[in-house]
């Protein structure tokens, strides 16, 4: 985690198919006396990514799309 902008790196992918989500706890720490915040839980929830490869049952595939569809 950075210090400074908070931003978290990770050293690997994360794959929702072995981990849904992560709770992490934290806190923040008061530069020089003081008390800071209360350690709070953050729960990461991964997005899923479609991360398998395609696969071509045949050579060609014919396909059309009307003028100015929508989607």
């Amino acid at each position: 985690m950075d210090k400074n902008s908070g931003q978290l790196f990770v050293t690997q992918p994360l794959d929702r198919e072995k981990q849904a989500s992560y709770t992490l706890v934290a806190h923040a720490v008061a530069v020089g006396p003081g008390h800071a915040e209360e350690p709070m839980e953050i729960i990461i929830e991964v997005i899923d990514m479609n991360d398998n490869k395609p696969v071509f049952t045949q050579t060609t595939f014919e396909g059309s799309v009307p003028e100015a569809a929508r989607e």
